[in-house]
């Protein structure tokens, strides 16, 4: 289906993402600045119509990082903004600003685990590991309170296994490096297991490590 039949050559859709019964794509809009907007389709031609109206312009922000989780669609717009769409107009609204004033701020991946959204956003100082539970209130950074030495930076290649959802991610010290974190959604349980060496670290406790000659 063409979404838009006037437009030339085509709506040109992409990134599309079940979520229960609706399918979710991009496509340009018509305008002539061919800006992009978020649709969605419930297989029929009377339940396939456009949801957003973001782009403002030829220089708009992609929709993108498109993730289906608890009967939703969360997606980033402009670089710091996570949306989340049930597949109405009313529904369908910003849930996270993560720029407050700072000047490099971004939602840079998303990550549907089976009970939590797993993100990694930089509200200020940098990019770092953040766990939300579908509430505003609840969208927290799981190294606020840690140690800056047991704090996941740029987490990348999330893997959910056992109950925990694994990820690679930068150390600040010591040693920095990419490692390896375990959560299980809490800040209390976010540990750091391996250094980028593979050594042992929280596997065994951080006093054992320190006395391992593999730490």
């Amino acid at each position: 289906m063409n979404v838009n039949p006037d437009v030339a050559p085509s709506s040109n859709p992409g990134a599309l993402t079940a979520v229960g019964n609706l399918l979710f794509f991009v496509a340009t809009d018509g305008a002539p600045n061919m800006t992009y907007e978020l649709w969605r389709s419930d297989g029929t031609a009377a339940g396939t119509f456009r949801v957003t109206s973001l782009a403002d312009g030829s220089n708009s922000p992609w929709l993108s990082l498109f993730t289906s989780w608890n009967n939703a669609l969360y997606f980033k717009y402009s670089y710091a903004a996570l949306w989340r769409s049930d597949g109405t107009i009313g529904g369908t609204a910003l849930f996270k600003n993560f720029s407050q004033g700072f000047n490099t701020p971004s939602v840079d991946s998303i990550f549907a685990g089976s009970r939590d959204l797993f993100l990694e956003a930089d509200s200020g100082p940098g990019p770092g590991l953040w766990r939300s539970d579908g509430t505003v209130a609840g969208t927290i950074n799981l190294g606020d309170v840690l140690p800056p030495r047991d704090s996941p930076q740029y987490p990348k290649g999330f893997a959910e296994f056992a109950g925990r959802v694994y990820v690679t991610a930068d150390a600040i010290y010591p040693g920095g490096g990419t490692g390896l974190w375990a959560t299980d959604g809490s800040p209390e349980t976010t540990k750091r297991l391996l250094k980028s060496q593979g050594s042992i670290y929280d596997l065994v406790g951080p006093q054992a490590a320190a006395g391992s000659n593999h730490a």
